[in-house]
């Protein structure tokens, strides 16, 4: 039997079982719309088409949640809570950190008269006894994108620069008792609210896009589990446990299958890198609506800054950085017991992804051993 074939078997026999896991996941949860009728047993749901984009939605959507103190909004000024920004509503989501949210949720923030928010729920993990949760997220989210805002989020966003507008921070020269009208009154003035998160789990998602609709489209991005955690072992000692984050990247796939069915949509990172202009065109199109939009002039300049290798800055958490040789880097960083436990752990994610498990660190370091297996990944992306 040539090497070929075996290899060829252990592929098909490494799928068969991962999409037999997928299977019986989204067979547990009846799909995308067994997730809802979980969470809303005595609401009717329908399937509505708006502009081309299907999605579930409560045909009598529940009143939303009471907010949690982390997040409880002052309504002194009269009418505040009713005004909202009218420009593009964008959430960037990653599973587990180290996979590029950065440098994307940066990218997109470019857009001209943006605000953007750096991992909001921080304020939640770091500074509550509620830590983050399912609750306590919807109505974080929910609140930055009304442009509502609780005084101690704002304090601690502000120590922690949580809050970024291009060209500086927001608000930095108010006094810490104006800062407050401050932001509302420039969030509300601004034509997009761009928020990026790790810290929520994708499960999440179908309570906030329901009852966001359709002005809020989800980024998900994905990156091979093996680069994630090689970074994470080096930078991100509290998320390098991949016994237990392995099937929450397994589960973020499962949900990701349904995902046409609110206005959301994938972003594989492996991809931006290789192809940064094609995959963040496809992207803009995707935000935008236009099938044949050209990639907007400011998202044209920061890549053509931040993709090029002679402008890469040594800081692990910055957002320059060569992305060709960024793709695969990870390839001559890992070490054989971290590429084994993760291959093992998290190869459902791998081969979903179209990805080789290499099964030797040899292997992995011979590059002329492609990456990829297939050009169509059984996860469909953009």
């Amino acid at each position: 039997m040539s090497p070929f074939f075996h290899q060829f078997k252990t592929i098909f026999a490494l799928l068969t079982i991962c999409m037999v896991s997928v299977i019986l996941y989204c067979d547990r949860y009846e799909g995308t719309l067994g997730l809802i009728r979980n969470a809303f047993p005595s609401k009717p749901v329908t399937l509505v088409d708006w502009n081309g984009e299907k999605f579930w939605r409560l045909q009598n959507p529940p009143a939303a949640p009471a907010p949690s103190p982390a997040t409880t909004v002052s309504t002194t000024n009269t009418g505040a809570t009713e005004a909202s920004p009218k420009g593009h509503k964008i959430l960037v989501l990653s599973t587990v950190g180290r996979s590029g949210s950065s440098f994307l949720g940066e990218l997109i923030a470019q857009l001209p008269d943006s605000l953007y928010f750096f991992e909001p729920m921080m304020y939640n993990a770091k500074a509550t006894t509620e830590g983050v949760n399912a609750r306590v997220t919807w109505d974080l989210l929910k609140n930055i994108f009304s442009c509502r805002f609780d005084h101690d989020w704002q304090v601690f966003a502000r120590s922690r620069s949580l809050v970024r507008k291009k060209g500086g921070r927001p608000c930095a020269g108010s006094r810490s008792e104006g800062a407050g009208a401050c932001l509302r009154e420039l969030c509300l003035n601004q034509t997009n609210i761009v928020v990026k998160v790790i810290r929520m789990r994708v499960s999440w998602l179908a309570d906030l896009l329901l009852q966001s609709g359709p002005e809020l489209k989800v980024v998900h991005l994905v990156r091979d589990p093996r680069a994630t955690f090689r970074s994470s072992r080096m930078f991100v000692q509290t998320q390098k446990d991949y016994t237990a984050l392995c099937p929450r990247i397994l589960e973020t796939f499962a949900y990701d299958a349904h995902k046409e069915l609110f206005v959301a949509t994938s972003v594989k990172y492996e991809d931006l890198c290789l192809d940064p202009e094609g995959v963040v065109t496809d992207l803009w199109r995707f935000l935008s609506g236009a099938r044949k939009a050209a990639l907007p002039p400011a998202w044209a300049l920061y890549l053509a800054e931040h993709t090029d290798g002679a402008n890469k800055k040594g800081n692990a958490y910055s957002t320059w950085r060569d992305t060709r040789k960024e793709a695969e880097a990870w390839r001559q960083e890992i070490g054989e017991s971290l590429l084994l436990a993760v291959e093992e752990h998290c190869g459902g994610a791998i081969a979903l992804l179209g990805h080789n498990k290499f099964r030797s660190l040899a292997i992995a370091r011979n590059l002329s051993i492609p990456l990829r297996w297939t050009k169509k990944p059984l996860y469909s992306l953009i």
